[in-house]
């Protein structure tokens, strides 16, 4: 259990108890302060601190302007931050009341108005609560600050943060009116965010540390004076500051228990669970990935051969695109698709409009034939790809990745690389041990991952077989639209593969066939 942070005193003023750690997230004047730290550090509690100060300094609210916390789903935010903050703000201090309909929120009584703007407000203020899997639960709300928690969650989407940028973006453009009263300088504006967590794989959060971390290294370079101060404020990112610390830094967290968990637990695992440190998970399905792989901003030339590849589906179409420099025989994923409104005949339409000279399309597994039908009465011709198995598409792409002829646009393309580092195989919680036997965490929702198996399969695997002489060359072209379907089927060789395409063993020995 954490240390219990803040206190009422004697004089109805509220107390607090920050340890180094949490000091360091406080004193940070960042736009977003991002905090990894252990299990049982003191993260939710120092969350609720952190907001009251942002309520101080930005002044009320009212009904249609407010605070928001949020966490990764629905459970985790009514079994933990909901009760955290509930603890403080209802039961500690008596400063607002809870209500769960018709949303869950913290509504600021003329208690909680007078201890923290000094007298009662006309207007009601309120701390509203939503979770990061539904990004509908926080759209339309103006927040002036916000903070979230376990964001290092897979189901805590990096689109979930630029949803919830998008309502703090009005806030962002003022300076708070009350910065004297907590002690901050004058200018620092409204609209600023904190975010906790430990760490549960190489996500999105991982990438922004990678880019504070670089910023970071530039300013120690430049800056070598002031370095130590401008690391202590959160000035040496423009925007973004990062805060690690382990569970030890709770003065209740018992140091027996740090060192039975150092003892027993994989160091990746120990790292990433009590020391908040990004550290690469076990059972990674796409493990050959490396950040040297991401580029940004890569010119394309018109003239580089581009192809794509799609997951279907009647609700959740993704895809992404990629193309090749004809010397290096590199290819780049530089674009993604995602479209959950329109038909598939529309969507075929629309990739035809977008990337009209795709010299091969691959769409769907080998069983997903009508969604290609569909597809191909839009105007676009589409594959299969060349195999069905799950691992022997990963594989391919983990190949590629090995020979270095895989590159990834960082900037278009960063929900792929968040998911490098998050799409796994289950560990067992207690032993860190990869279970082998399961199914991948999610796969079902891996949808531009998806699309890379099939990308990965068509651009490498059945290139090389073909390039070894092994097998003829793929049929990628289909007839027009409005012929039977027996010569559709024949003309784009739904025919032969409708069964798997070819053994991924085979293809190893050099023996591509069709079935």
């Amino acid at each position: 259990m954490a240390q219990e942070l803040m206190r009422m005193g004697a004089n109805g003023r509220m107390e607090v108890a920050l340890h180094p750690g949490q000091a360091l997230a406080m004193d940070s004047l960042a736009t977003e302060t991002y905090i990894s730290a252990g299990l049982q550090s003191g993260k939710t509690s120092l969350l609720a601190h952190w907001l009251i100060e942002e309520m101080i300094r930005c002044g009320p609210g009212n009904p249609e302007i407010c605070y928001l916390a949020i966490g990764p789903e629905l459970t985790i935010l009514r079994n933990k931050l909901v009760p955290g903050f509930r603890r403080i703000f209802e039961g500690l201090s008596g400063w607002a009341k809870f209500t769960s309909q018709p949303k869950m929120s913290l509504t600021f009584t003329p208690l909680g108005e007078q201890a923290l703007w000094g007298h009662e407000q006309k207007e009601k203020t309120s701390i509203n609560f939503c979770f990061a899997s539904d990004s509908d639960s926080f759209a339309g709300y103006t927040a002036l600050a916000a903070v979230g928690d376990e964001t290092g969650q897979d189901a805590f989407r990096r689109s979930s943060l630029l949803e919830m940028r998008g309502r703090l973006s009005i806030a962002r453009g003022q300076v708070a009116p009350y910065n004297n009263k907590v002690g901050r300088p004058n200018h620092l504006k409204m609209g600023r965010l904190c975010f906790g967590s430990i760490v549960y794989g190489l996500g999105w959060m991982y990438d922004f540390y990678k880019q504070w971390r670089a910023a970071a290294e530039d300013v120690k370079k430049r800056d070598y004076r002031n370095f130590a101060t401008r690391m202590h404020l959160g000035t040496v990112h423009p925007q973004m500051h990062f805060v690690r610390f382990d569970s030890t830094r709770n003065p209740a967290f018992p140091p027996e228990e740090f060192e039975i968990a150092r003892r027993s637990l994989p160091k990746w695992l120990f790292d990433q669970r009590y020391r908040g440190i990004f550290t690469r998970p076990a059972g990674l399905i796409f493990d050959q990935w490396d950040p040297q792989f991401e580029v940004e901003g890569i010119a394309t030339p018109p003239y580089y051969p581009r192809a794509a590849a799609f997951d279907p589906g009647d609700v959740n179409f993704y895809g992404l695109s990629g193309a090749m420099d004809p010397v290096t025989q590199i290819w780049t994923i530089t674009d993604l698709y995602c479209d959950r409104e329109h038909s598939m005949e529309w969507r075929g339409e629309d990739i035809v409009r977008r990337w009209p000279n795709l010299i091969w399309c691959a769409v769907g597994q080998i069983s997903e034939e009508r969604w290609r039908m569909e597809l191909l009465r839009g105007g676009l011709r589409s594959t299969p790809p060349a195999i069905k198995d799950f691992w022997g598409q990963v594989n391919a792409v983990n190949s590629a990745m090995m020979r270095g002829l895989l590159r990834v646009d960082r900037a278009a393309c960063a929900e792929v690389i968040d998911d490098f580092g998050t799409f796994s195989r289950p560990t067992d919680k207690n032993t860190g041990e990869v279970m082998q036997g399961e199914k991948p965490v999610d796969e079902k929702k891996r949808h531009y991952m998806a699309a890379l198996r099939y990308f990965g399969t068509e651009a490498f695997l059945a290139r090389d077989a073909s390039e070894a002489g092994t097998a003829p060359p793929r049929q990628h072209d289909a007839p027009a639209i409005g012929a039977p379907m027996g010569v559709l089927a024949a003309g784009m060789g739904l025919g032969q593969m409708r069964d798997g395409g070819f053994r991924l063993d085979q293809v190893n020995r050099g023996d591509r066939f069709l079935r």
